[in-house]
């Protein structure tokens, strides 16, 4: 893929029963932190468990869209992970849901807060800091046009 910070390679193939498995293979690079975000996931999934089947089942509903692709427009699997993250974090505060929970609630509160309240042109998301944080600073936006999420690997950048 052109126009990307570190060299990405997709990939389609087909298993057995004909369906399509597609991949992004990235490459080490400067702005590579993959590892760090592996080990990230992997302990965010651990402490709010509803993060997988709410990831799982909005990445379908992009997919079904054609907007799970993010250099056409769309949203990374990466970013949304962040997006769901963030949701769960704030919610954490008021509710054992996180970890018995509603899963339908859970995602009509999501859809709800990112469609109707967030907006992407002025808050950006920290799941490092646990906050959303202003993408305004003097008279420019951050991040260009859309959702701004810092990379919880590393303070230099975002995804």
């Amino acid at each position: 893929i052109e126009r990307t910070l570190c060299p990405v390679i997709k990939v389609a193939t087909k298993d057995k029963r004909e369906c399509v498995l597609q991949l992004d293979i990235s490459f080490d690079g400067y702005e590579h932190h993959g590892l760090e975000a592996v080990e990230m996931v992997k302990e965010l999934m651990e402490e709010l468990p509803m993060v997988r089947p709410l990831v799982l089942i909005i990445k379908q509903f992009l997919l079904d869209r054609s907007l799970l692709t993010a250099f056409t427009g769309g949203l990374s699997s990466y970013c949304l992970f962040l997006m769901v993250t963030r949701y769960l974090q704030e919610q954490q505060l008021s509710s054992s849901v996180l970890y018995w929970g509603d899963c339908g609630s859970l995602l009509v509160g999501f859809l709800d807060f990112y469609g109707n309240h967030f907006d992407p042109r002025d808050t950006g998301i920290s799941v490092r800091r646990r906050q959303y944080f202003s993408r305004v600073w003097g008279s420019t936006a951050v991040g260009g046009r859309g959702v701004t999420a810092a990379a919880p690997a590393t303070t230099t950048s975002s995804v």
